[in-house]
């Protein structure tokens, strides 16, 4: 079968799945559930309707269902309740809940931590068109569906191969991914927005703590910048101030960058607020401040590991079919190949990127086979499943200097306050943490490792005298610590402040002398 005739069986099997989608409607008023079931009948797509929890648990345990469409009031158990218990033990089913004017943020939010695909207003009167929601979820359940059965098929194309063919393809294959996982790296920078009225801040430092490497914007002028970049995988947003912008707001972001994962935090979440985010598929919500801050620092951890998963899911998809056409045409297509784009269309693959051939590394056929099946079958097994978490980078190699630690004109003490550092003429800035600090300069543990010479602002709150003081200078490089062993403090750089303030120069002697002069106290006793 040539790759012609094989997209066009593609095509079929995809109208074929989407014949099988069935809806199970769950609510307790029997005229919303005839709207709904008359909205699901004019977008074609059969559905069935019953009046409680319990009847719908046991239809799900019997038949398959493509979704399921739940009121958050029924009788008996609670709306709530068999979303969590069909989330458990049905995860294929995709659930949309269907909510009323009186629902309150608490209930949605719960709802969307669950993993709810939409929420929607429940029809409680005709003029509620709920038809385009209904059909999205469907449509994504289908992509799902099409991906797991597609794998299966073009991995059947390289294993029926020659067996010297076969090894040339898998070699070239498991290169080319091998070369995306390297392009996105350890995918842990996030990039916080933080206005003059945002309450981020200690957000970003725990995010830091964390071990990610944070950035900070201070408008969604520099954001966008930074996100055109293609640079940053998670954005953070305090929206307590722009709730009634959010959309326009979200809007910017995702011009930006489509495939940016956006959290959002807020003093305040209305339900509108949640709806709104949800379809701009936000991926996080949080009320701010957070519950648990260990919560939410898990979850956006693991929302990066998930996306950087789906990212080389749909490369190892792209990469498939470009191996299968050239086996058959003897030549990898072009991005703008008309069957290429239409394959990524059938199976809705959206984060293609471009692999960097420099990270294309030497390997022999007996290891890229067993790499290459290793993959393959994880993902066939689950599309679902999170990613091990990468090993990280060894930080970039620095050229030495003259000067170093040991060089070191001032006095110092060891210090372990929060700084916040900006090359000049970048628009956003880094967050890390000051390793010793003098009268002259600070140390930066950081492993972002920037050149001697380097011009740059830093900004940090210095401790004294039970008050803190903010402390901004502008700075240099001074010389750079590559690794532990340059220092006691990890990986960094030094700092020499340039022209600072005499009041910031007479606070920072003071610092060092008033603890210098703590530490050589005789101990009492």
């Amino acid at each position: 079968m040539s790759l012609t005739e094989r997209q066009v069986e593609w095509k079929k099997q995809r109208a074929r799945l989407e014949r099988e989608v069935r809806v199970l409607v769950v609510d307790g008023d029997r005229a919303v559930s005839k709207r709904l079931d008359d909205v699901l009948f004019r977008s074609r797509i059969p559905a069935r309707s019953v009046g409680s929890a319990e009847q719908a648990l046991s239809l799900v345990g019997r038949e398959h269902y493509a979704l399921m469409v739940c009121a958050e009031q029924l009788p008996g158990m609670s709306g709530l309740a068999l979303i969590e218990n069909v989330r458990r033990d049905h995860p294929d089913v995709d659930v949309v809940l269907a909510i009323s004017p009186e629902t309150s943020a608490q209930l949605v939010a719960r709802a969307l931590e669950l993993g709810v695909a939409d929420v929607v207003t429940r029809p409680e009167q005709d003029d509620v068109d709920i038809a385009p929601q209904l059909r999205e979820a469907a449509r994504r359940h289908v992509d799902r569906r099409m991906r797991a059965q597609l794998l299966g098929q073009l991995r059947s194309v390289l294993e029926k191969l020659q067996e010297e063919r076969r090894q040339q393809a898998t070699v070239e294959l498991d290169q080319r991914l091998m070369a995306y996982k390297e392009t996105l790296g350890n995918f842990d920078r996030v990039l916080t927005i933080e206005h003059a009225e945002s309450e981020l801040r200690g957000l970003s430092e725990n995010l830091h703590l964390d071990g990610l490497k944070v950035e900070i914007a201070e408008n969604i002028g520099e954001a966008e910048m930074r996100l055109a970049r293609g640079s940053v995988f998670v954005v953070v947003i305090d929206v307590t101030h722009d709730i009634e912008l959010l959309e326009p707001l979200l809007g910017r972001i995702r011009d930006a960058d489509p495939h940016v994962e956006i959290v959002l935090t807020a003093r305040d979440f209305g339900v509108d607020a949640m709806v709104a985010a949800k379809h701009a598929n936000v991926a996080i919500t949080s009320p701010w401040p957070p519950s648990s801050m260990s919560l939410l620092l898990r979850r956006v951890r693991e929302l990066l590991r998930r996306s950087r998963r789906e990212r080389l899911i749909d490369n190892l998809f792209a990469e498939l079919y470009r191996e299968t056409h050239r086996v058959e045409h003897g030549e990898l297509p072009q991005a703008d190949d008309p069957r290429f784009v239409e394959f990524r269309r059938i199976i809705g693959l959206g984060r293609v990127l471009s692999a960097d051939p420099s990270n294309w590394r030497g390997v022999n056929p007996e290891e890229a086979a067993e790499h290459l099946d290793e993959v393959l079958t994880d993902v066939l097994d689950s599309l679902d499943s999170t990613d091990a978490a990468p090993k990280p980078k060894p930080p970039p190699r620095e050229r030495k200097t003259d000067s170093g630690a040991e060089r070191r004109e001032h006095a110092r003490v060891l210090e372990s306050q929060f700084v916040r550092f900006r090359r000049e003429g970048a628009s956003t800035s880094r967050l890390a943490t000051i390793g010793d600090l003098s009268e002259g300069g600070i140390f930066i543990r950081t492993t972002a490792l920037l050149r001697s010479g380097t011009e740059l602002e830093v900004d940090f709150n210095a401790q004294y005298g039970g008050n803190a003081y903010l402390v901004r200078c502008h700075a240099e490089v001074a010389w750079v610590a590559r690794d532990e062993r340059s220092t006691n403090m990890g990986p960094g750089f030094g700092v020499r402040f340039v022209d600072p303030p005499e009041d910031v120069v007479g606070l920072l002697k003071n610092i060092v002398h008033n603890r210098d002069g703590e530490a050589k106290k005789p101990a009492k006793g």
